[in-house]
């Protein structure tokens, strides 16, 4: 499946996991608003991501298609991931004393 993100040039999903793997492959992408909070919540955690737009309107999108094809774009960084995995471990590892 994410070879198949890899390959796209643009991917619109109102799925978490679709954005997800666009973020992780850097694909551009447009994550829809959708029935539950999940996309939202998510899009705000990757809004450093400026290949990742989230929109809570179906107006938006010609407009975001436009930006993100017409712009270019630094590619998938996981170091802000492992920071906060940092701060897990170390919590982590003060339990156990």
């Amino acid at each position: 499946m994410l070879s198949k993100y890899r390959k796209s040039e643009l991917i619109i999903t109102d799925r978490l996991h679709g954005m997800i793997f666009a973020a992780i492959t850097s694909t551009l992408c447009i994550a829809l608003e959708n029935y539950n909070h999940k996309i939202k919540s998510c899009s705000e955690t990757l809004e450093h991501l400026k290949y990742i737009k989230y929109v809570e309107n179906i107006y938006e999108i010609e407009e975001n298609i436009k930006y993100l094809l017409s712009t270019e774009f630094e590619k998938y960084d996981n170091k802000f991931a492992l920071n906060q995995f940092e701060q897990i471990k170390k919590e982590l590892l003060s339990y156990e004393n």
